[in-house]
């Protein structure tokens, strides 16, 4: 009787060792499981890093100035105060964000199509030179900010804001050393009397501040307009 009882427990107790091996395997796994979870989960934020830093350089070249660094400096600081846990969604996030600014950009266009392609300078510098490139291309000696809004709203594919237009108009003065006048609330750039050639030294270009004078030139006997 004694020795079918200590069989018995040996049977049982060889039984639970089974289990406990079992269960052991189970957690190691598991943790093998879990180890390689938390390595991807780091490749990914690693790789999302680099995909942000990727983009936010295209950002600058396509948004240079306040507007490239706000938005670095706002990413920097919501990733730096995310959780582990969090980061790596912040991290998409972010880039989804930098996505859209790209997406909402100016598109350029292809070229041989007989239209004006914008290039990595500033908006207001690529709507001048796109205004510029308007005139030229219709030989015409004058052009209405009304004109100018529809020409730039055209190649953009969205509607523009009159003060972008304005910026625009103000910095293609600069190009054209065109003067500029308003009659009835409605600005409009004057080219020179003489064909001049656009001055080519950036600093120039977009430094404010277009030539002539309206009335002179009308006194010297120069057509207002074509």
């Amino acid at each position: 009787m004694n020795e079918i009882d200590i069989e018995a427990i040996n049977n049982l107790l060889d039984a639970k060792d089974a289990r406990i091996a079992q269960l052991e395997d189970l957690v190691a796994s598991k943790d093998a499981e879990i180890a390689f979870l938390h390595e991807r989960e780091i490749t990914l934020a690693r790789d999302g890093v680099e995909t942000l830093s990727v983009v936010i350089e295209s950002i600058r070249a396509i948004h240079p100035g306040r507007e490239a660094d706000h938005f670095v400096r706002e990413s920097d600081e919501r990733i730096k105060t995310a959780s582990p846990e969090d980061k790596p969604f912040i991290i998409n996030a972010r880039i989804k964000a930098a996505a859209a600014m790209i997406r909402e950009s100016p598109a350029p266009v292809v070229e041989g199509e007989g239209r004006f392609s914008y290039s990595t300078n500033t908006r207001t510098q690529n709507r001048a030179l796109a205004l510029v490139d308007h005139m030229k291309r219709t030989e015409k000696s004058t052009i209405k900010s009304s004109d100018a809004r529809t020409v730039l709203e055209t190649i953009e594919g969205k509607p523009l804001d009159r003060k972008i237009v304005h910026r625009a108009l103000n910095a293609a003065q600069s190009i054209l050393r065109a003067s500029k006048d308003k009659i009835g609330g409605i600005s409009r750039l004057i080219m020179p009397s003489a064909p001049l050639r656009p001055r080519r030294d950036d600093r120039d270009i977009f430094g404010g501040g277009g030539g002539g004078n309206v009335s002179r030139r009308r006194r010297e006997g120069a057509p207002p307009g074509g």
